[in-house]
């Protein structure tokens, strides 16, 4: 009798690894949730099945016990492990129910799983809250700054914008004096 392959999905997600004999080992990895600053988008998080071809000894035997624990054998995991490579070479994939799909293409393991993720975490449309005073984070270009250093940056540039307002006052001053200076005595 095979195993059941709902034990190897549990082994999966509770490891969140698979050994396969000495084919090699299913990874799950997991892809934290991540916001798109351009679509205002945030994604949800996602798990990706990744195959390694290395094989893990320690790993191995903890998957036959967790196998003997739920009423197999270990004939059980070696015939499975046996079963796959005969498929792998004669149709080239495996279907492995609820996990995913190993194919071989070009001489490499590549696993296919079923992204679920779409189906019931769908993105969420996000934009920014900003409250007045409160410290934030902005995008410039590619460099991020705090709303703090920004602020700094815009109130330096108004001071030094205006340099030649005062300028042009002590200029009008100057020139009043030297009318007044020179025409003064007219005025009496």
């Amino acid at each position: 009798m095979p195993i059941d392959f709902s034990l190897l999905q549990r082994f999966l997600i509770s490891h969140k690894r698979l050994p396969l004999g000495k084919l090699g080992t299913v990874i799950l990895e997991e892809q934290q949730a991540f916001h798109e600053y351009t679509s205002s988008v945030i994604r949800p998080a996602s798990e990706v099945l990744q195959f390694s071809p290395k094989t893990d000894n320690v790993l191995q035997q903890e998957f036959e016990s967790f196998v003997v624990k739920k009423g197999g054998t270990i004939d059980q995991v070696k015939e499975l492990s046996e079963q796959i490579k005969q498929q792998l070479s004669q149709s080239k994939q495996v279907v492995l129910e609820g996990i995913g799909t190993l194919k071989i293409e070009n001489n490499i393991y590549k696993i296919f799983g079923e992204d679920l993720t779409a189906a019931y975490l769908a993105p969420v449309a996000a934009s920014a809250v900003v409250h007045e005073g409160d410290v934030h984070d902005v995008k410039v270009g590619e460099q991020v700054h705090s709303s703090e250093e920004m602020k700094a940056l815009l109130q330096e540039n108004k001071s030094k914008d205006y340099w030649w307002v005062y300028a042009l006052i002590l200029v009008v001053v100057a020139i009043a004096a030297i009318l007044y200076y020179l025409y003064g005595d007219q005025l009496k």
